[in-house]
């Protein structure tokens, strides 16, 4: 999609996530160059934003929630209202994993990075199946960084001595000649400090960088053109670069190349003791070529405090080493935000993202390759229920999509809920949609959701071909610690299998027998062998496709965009099922194009 302008981004987006019980003419008179446009009304809903914070100095990472939004008119909150989010940031650029404009996002659990100072009208429009809607605005003011680091609150760290005013080096600004990267990050840091390393400078960790008792704002950042090189060597003397002793917290560590870590399972940013929380720290554009973990931010454990407000933003780190117990990142962490990162190669450790705990959480935009054998790129559970010593227990209101997942050893690829089947660990009220995933030749599931219930995965793209036995796109499970006897409102809506292996035997949706108010809607299951579109179980099978006619756009798909389905493409083009909940396809196309619904998670565009 050509962007045009901001506002008509924003309200072309909302046009094409219109639910099919709208009206096609909805929009019809409406200027599409008219900011007054984006103005709705509903009497039956209420949009809600809780934004984790409104103030503070740039970069600024927020946490926005839409959980509280309110409809008297009774529809199901996460799976039939839709949400757009409009951060009124226009020049925030557009994620590389993803190709999406970082300045819009959807969902009902998001994040955004005000990286310059200013004023930020963040817009929520939440709209309903037919059409109505309802807008909450939230303020957002930004402290531009000169203003809150000036004089010598900044550090101008370089291997030859930097100038201030000189180089990218802030005017007023104090400077420090070194290459002894914890040497010199240890004389600058501090509450109300800026720590500037110069690009391309490499710069020597010989032992850790204490973060003990900050409450900040703390930024350690490269200033002038790059980033600022680190070298983590055979010589390193502690697991960690960057570690909180005793709790921290508003910390921004931000465009630090690790090269190859020389010493195997080194973490770059951790967590220390069961007394310790770290809360608002962002990592962003933080990579390595091979070895170590980026960051290991683990369960405070028997205390009644946890690590809130993680943000992994746009960070690149490969090849995680450091054997079992080792991981490219491992987050305990309510309200955390995961978005823009490349995660490749955990085979040298375990898994790729691990989240021992995520309530009110996003990962998005993610590319996530790659786990050791037996392990997963993405493994999200929760805490223990009912075991007591901490604020929270369960991982609520989980969204992941637009990610793309990838394998090799692991199985099943992404796995969602508890641990195993022993722990009593409940997942609720997650949205998994817009993913495309690639099995790899050893995943017999790509997406394992063993949740408690409440959970919606739509418009996912599964590409199944490199496994010669049997494979299931997204499978549903029910585990014996569950609180009730059925695990209820679960569904799966347009999604896309593919196998062009002959004589196995495919599934692209299993939904747990014995369950409640679930159902299987507008799978496509495309292959050679023996197809089941949806296994529903005891719930309802609507419009599914099983054929090995191929009717999409590149023959054989191998990639996100080679789904693309081609017009008339037989018992496919307008031959599904519209329901409220399937408004759009994953590509963001509005559902439908023509007479009805397509079957999958593509919408012809040219009915």
């Amino acid at each position: 999609m050509k962007i045009l302008s901001h506002y008509v981004e924003v309200i072309f987006l909302v046009m094409m996530f219109l639910s099919s019980a709208a009206s096609s003419n909805v929009f019809s008179g409406v200027s599409l160059n008219a900011p007054s446009a984006l103005v709705c009304s509903s009497s039956a809903i209420v949009a809600s934003i809780t934004a984790s914070r409104t103030s503070g100095a740039g970069p600024l990472a927020v946490h926005f929630d839409a959980t509280a939004t309110t409809d008297s008119g009774g529809n199901d909150l996460q799976r039939e209202l839709f949400y757009v989010w409009d951060f009124d940031d226009a020049g925030a650029g557009i994620w590389t994993e993803s190709g999406q404009s970082k300045e819009i996002d959807f969902g009902y659990i998001t994040g955004h990075v005000f990286e310059n100072g200013g004023v930020y009208d963040v817009m929520l429009t939440v709209y309903a199946p037919d059409g109505s809607c309802d807008q909450a605005t939230s303020t957002i003011t930004v402290t531009d960084d000169d203003t809150q680091w000036a004089g010598t609150d900044t550090v101008c760290i370089a291997n030859s001595a930097p100038t201030a005013g000189v180089g990218g080096c802030p005017s007023g600004a104090a400077t420090s000649t070194s290459s002894d990267f914890d040497a010199a990050v240890a004389a600058c840091k501090g509450d109300d400090k800026r720590c500037l390393l110069n690009g391309g400078d490499t710069f020597t960790a010989s032992t850790r960088v204490s973060l003990d008792g900050i409450t900040g704002p703390l930024l350690i950042d490269a200033y002038g053109t790059g980033k600022a090189n680190v070298s983590v060597g055979a010589g390193f003397s502690t697991s960690d670069v960057f570690r909180c002793n005793s709790s921290c917290s508003d910390i921004r560590i931000r465009n630090l190349d690790f090269g190859a870590v020389g010493t195997a399972g080194t973490d770059i940013v951790a967590r220390a003791n069961s007394t310790t929380t770290i809360t608002n720290m962002l990592i962003q554009g933080v990579e390595n070529t091979s070895g170590g973990q980026l960051s290991l931010i683990s369960d405070p454990g028997g205390t009644t405090a946890q690590n809130d407000l993680i943000f992994h933003i746009e960070n690149t780190w490969l090849d995680s080493d450091g054997g079992a117990g080792n991981y490219t990142v491992f987050l305990n962490s309510g309200r955390s935000v995961t978005m823009g990162n490349r995660f490749d190669d955990s085979t040298a450790a375990e898994h790729v993202l691990r989240m021992t705990f995520a309530y009110k959480s996003v990962v998005a935009h993610n590319y996530l390759a790659r786990a050791a054998t037996g392990k997963h790129v993405l493994k999200l559970h929760a805490n223990e229920h009912g075991g007591g010593g901490v604020v929270i227990e369960d991982s609520d209101y989980v969204v992941v999509r637009r990610n793309e997942f990838v394998g090799d050893l692991g199985s099943p690829l992404v796995d969602i809920g508890p641990q195993d089947q022993f722990s009593d660990e409940w997942v609720n009220y997650v949205l998994v949609e817009d993913n495309f995933c690639d099995s790899g030749t050893e995943n017999q599931i790509c997406i394992r959701l063993a949740v408690a219930g409440n959970t919606v995965a739509r418009n996912n793209v599964f590409n199944l071909t490199d496994r010669a036995t049997g494979t299931t796109g997204i499978a549903f499970e029910k585990r014996s610690g569950f609180p009730t006897a059925s695990v209820t409102n679960i569904h799966a809506f347009g999604n896309t299998c593919f196998n062009d292996n002959a004589g196995i035997t495919e599934e692209c949706v299993e939904l747990t027998s014995g369950d409640s108010n679930k159902s299987c809607v507008n799978t496509m299951m495309i292959g050679d062998g023996t197809l089941d579109a949806c296994v529903p179980g005891t719930g309802s099978e609507t419009s599914s496709r099983e054929s090995a006619t191929r009717p999409f756009e590149t023959d054989p798909p191998t990639a996100r965009a080679h789904f693309k389905i081609t017009a008339g493409a037989t018992g496919v083009d307008d031959a599904g099922t519209c329901v409220d909940g399937l408004s759009r396809d994953f590509d963001g196309d509005v559902r439908p194009q023509g007479a009805t619904c397509d079957i999958g998670a593509d919408e012809e565009e040219t009915p």
